[in-house]
C-alpha cells in the first residue's frame, strides 16, 4: 500500500471516506508513529549500508535511521563487535594507537563505528541495519514490509476513536495493534531463522570453510 492508500483504507474502515476530523497530513504522521512502534517491537525494517573506507580513518557515522547495527563487513569479510574495553586490550590502553591494516573488529560509541585496526586502503564498509521509518507523505513508500501494511490501520483507528473520544472503539483496536505487534514479533524471529532449528550456536561450533568460519 501507499501512505494514500492506506489513509483510504482507514478512512473507509472509519465510514468517514471524506476525512472529517482527520487531515491527510495528519494522519501520515499517525501511519509513521505506527511504523516506529512496530520496527521498534519486531525489528522489521531491515537495511544495508555501503560506505567507502578512508585510509587511516577510524570512525565511520552509523546509518542515521539505524536502531541497532546486525552485521558489519569490510570488502566482503566479516568484522567481529568487540567493547571499548576489548578494544583498550588491543591498544594496550592507547587509544592514540594508528596501527594501519586490514579492519578485522568494530566497536560501537554513540553515532560511530570504530574500525580496529584502521584501514590501510579504500576499501567498502557494508552495514546491516535495523531500522526505524523515514517519516511519511504522500510521495514515500512505506517502511514496514507489504505483510503489515493493512494492521497498521488498527493503531490508526485507535488513535481516530480516541480523538473522536469513542473510548470503547479505541480499546478495542489498541488490543487489536497489540496483537499485531506480538504476532509481528514471533513472524520476525520466525523469518530469521528460516530453515535453520532454533538452538544456540558459538562461533567455534559453526561450520569452517576453506575461507574460515562460515
Amino acid at each position: 500500500m501507499t501512505p494514500t492508500e492506506l489513509v483510504t483504507f482507514a478512512l473507509q474502515r472509519w465510514n468517514e471516506p471524506a476525512g472529517g476530523l482527520f487531515s491527510d497530513s495528519e494522519l501520515y504522521t499517525v501511519i509513521w508513529s505506527a511504523q516506529l512502534e512496530l520496527a521498534l517491537e519486531s525489528f522489521c525494517i531491515r537495511k544495508v549500508y555501503t560506505t567507502p573506507t578512508v585510509v587511516s580513518q577510524q570512525e565511520y557515522a552509523k546509518p542515521t535511521n539505524a536502531i541497532s547495527i546486525k552485521r558489519v563487513t569490510y570488502e566482503g569479510q566479516k568484522l567481529f563487535k568487540i567493547t571499548d574495553r576489548e578494544d583498550d586490550a588491543l591498544t594496550l590502553n592507547n587509544q592514540t594507537v594508528t596501527a594501519s591494516g586490514t579492519p578485522q573488529y568494530y566497536w560501537e560509541w554513540d553515532t560511530n563505528i570504530e574500525l580496529r585496526p584502521l584501514p590501510a586502503a579504500v576499501g567498502t564498509l557494508k552495514i546491516y541495519t535495523y531500522d526505524i521509518p523515514q517519516t511519511v507523505s504522500a510521495s514515500t513508500t512505506l517502511d514496514v514490509p507489504t505483510r503489515y501494511h493493512p494492521r497498521l490501520a488498527n493503531f490508526m483507528l485507535a488513535y481516530m476513536s480516541e480523538k473522536d473520544k469513542n473510548f470503547q472503539a479505541a480499546s478495542t483496536y489498541r488490543q487489536l495493534w497489540m496483537k499485531d505487534l506480538q504476532d509481528a514479533k514471533r513472524y520476525e524471529k520466525k523469518f530469521l531463522r528460516g530453515d535453520i532449528i532454533a538452538h544456540v550456536l558459538d562461533e567455534e561450533s559453526a561450520p569452517l570453510t576453506t575461507i574460515g568460519v562460515g
